[in-house]
């Protein structure tokens, strides 16, 4: 469907990554695929475009790629934009999804 001005609908969600819990490098994995390498603390990725749906994100140290820090599922919603932030210290973290 073409819209006024040639303006396409968008039909894919934005997601970027944010490391507010690890003082150290993270690798981020989607659905078994190493999307996010070395994302130090405090600092975000880029916006990725991906096709709506549910996706396994898996978090881990740069240090150690045989335990995860997060292993979950997320889903992401056409037309949405989200900020995924790893969130935790010690032995306990998770993600934190904000959709706008």
């Amino acid at each position: 469907m073409l819209l006024p001005g040639n303006v396409f609908p968008i039909t894919t969600a934005r997601v970027r990554f944010y490391n507010a819990a690890v003082r150290e490098p993270v690798q981020i994995y989607v659905n078994d695929r190493l999307v996010v390498s070395n994302l130090d603390f405090l600092n975000f990725t880029r916006f990725y475009n991906v096709a709506p749906g549910r996706y396994r994100i898996t978090v881990y140290r740069s240090s150690n790629l045989r335990t995860p820090l997060v292993d979950t599922w997320m889903n992401f919603l056409q037309n949405n934009s989200y900020t995924v932030t790893l969130a935790g210290s010690g032995s306990n973290f998770w993600l934190e999804s904000m959709a706008f």
